[in-house]
């Protein structure tokens, strides 16, 4: 019984990636309102299997969804994404998750999806702009 819980969560985690990966594919052309990043409406998905999954699965789909995105927006594996998006993803929608799986509201999704969105915006632009600076500038 605890492999297939086990199947079902890989399996969870890996279709979490794959939709994450294509709605933040499509859209990964729409500019941030502050013209650094992009606007990424898939994040609906990976939150969506916060709740409904638990932590984990959000979590390193959000990751691994994000870097597959970004490295085939860009042709290789982008070493921005790899360094401050694949934690700020993991970090907020892990967060997320375990908040919200099995402990669902709507007042409580208001205020933990808030804080989630801020904490992983947070993470990736303090180590994007460290990432920026180390690996572009001397």
């Amino acid at each position: 019984m605890n492999s297939e819980r086990a199947s079902v969560k890989i399996m969870v985690t890996v279709i979490c990636a794959a939709l994450y990966a294509v709605g933040s594919y499509l859209t990964a052309y729409i500019p941030s309102p502050w013209g650094v990043g992009q606007f990424r409406p898939a994040v609906v998905i990976p939150a969506y299997f916060a709740i409904i999954f638990g932590p984990l699965p959000a979590g390193i789909g959000a990751a691994f969804g994000t870097l597959l995105a970004d490295s085939i927006k860009h042709g290789y594996l982008y070493p921005g994404s790899l360094i401050a998006a694949v934690p700020g993803n993991f970090i907020g929608f892990y967060f997320m998750g375990k908040l919200l799986w099995k402990k669902f509201s709507w007042d409580r999704f208001i205020i933990i999806i808030n804080a989630g969105l801020f904490l992983a915006n947070a993470i990736v632009s303090i180590l994007y702009v460290f990432a920026y600076k180390l690996l572009y500038q001397n």
